[in-house]
C-alpha cells in the first residue's frame, strides 16, 4: 500500500489522517498506591500525598470529594471553594476533572471542613451566609483568612452559639389561616 502526501500533490491537507501520538507518563508519580484503613473505610494514596504531613483526612480521595465535603457541611459554592483555594473558578473545574498538580491545599481544606463537621452540628451551615460576627459573614471570614483558616474557629464557636439560641416554633397552618394570610397576594388596587 502506497500513501501520498496530499499537500504535496495538490490535495488538501485536511483529507490526510492525523498523524498517530502516543503519550507515556515518565514520572511515576501514583504508583505504587498506598491503602489506609480507617474505622473500616479505605483511603488510596498515591506516593505524593503520602509524603505530606497534613492529616489525610479519612474520606477524601479526589477534589470531588474536598468540594462535595464543603458543600455538604458549609454550605459553600464552588465559586467561594476557588476562592479558597486561590484558583479561579475555571482551575477548580479542571481538578474536579482530574488534572490536579498539587493536592496538598485541597487536603488542608477537606482536614479543616472535616474538623468543624467534627465540632459543630451540620445545622452551621445555615449560619455561613446569615450570620454576622464582626459585620461579616462566616464566608466572608473564611475568605479573608483563606491561608490560616484555624484563625476562623472562634468565628464558628460564636456563631455557633447564636444558632443556639435560636428557637423554631412550630405552628400548625389551618386551611383558614393560610387563606386569610395569602388573601390579599396577587391583586392589584
Amino acid at each position: 500500500m502506497q500513501v501520498y502526501d496530499l499537500a504535496s500533490i495538490g490535495g488538501p491537507a485536511a483529507m490526510m489522517p492525523p498523524a498517530v501520538q502516543t503519550y507515556t507518563e515518565k514520572e511515576a508519580r501514583f504508583l505504587p498506591p498506598r491503602v489506609i484503613v480507617e474505622n473500616s473505610g479505605y483511603v488510596i494514596l498515591s506516593s505524593i500525598v503520602a509524603n505530606i504531613d497534613h492529616q489525610t483526612p479519612s474520606s477524601l480521595l479526589d477534589v470531588e470529594d474536598c468540594v462535595s465535603i464543603c458543600q455538604r457541611v458549609l454550605g459553600l459554592k464552588i465559586q467561594e471553594i476557588a476562592k479558597l483555594l486561590d484558583i479561579s473558578r475555571a482551575s477548580l473545574d479542571l481538578h474536579r476533572k482530574g488534572k490536579v498538580k498539587n493536592f496538598s491545599p485541597y487536603l488542608k481544606l477537606a482536614g479543616f471542613v472535616e474538623n468543624i463537621e467534627k465540632l459543630y452540628t451540620v445545622a452551621i451551615k445555615n449560619t455561613m451566609r446569615s450570620v454576622l460576627i464582626e459585620r461579616k459573614t462566616l464566608v466572608q471570614h473564611l475568605i479573608a483568612n483563606k491561608d490560616r483558616l484555624e484563625v476562623t474557629l472562634p468565628y464558628f464557636d460564636k456563631a455557633s452559639e447564636k444558632l443556639d439560641k435560636v428557637t423554631i416554633k412550630k405552628e400548625s397552618i389551618t386551611p383558614d389561616l393560610a387563606s386569610s394570610r395569602l388573601a390579599g397576594i396577587g391583586k392589584i388596587g
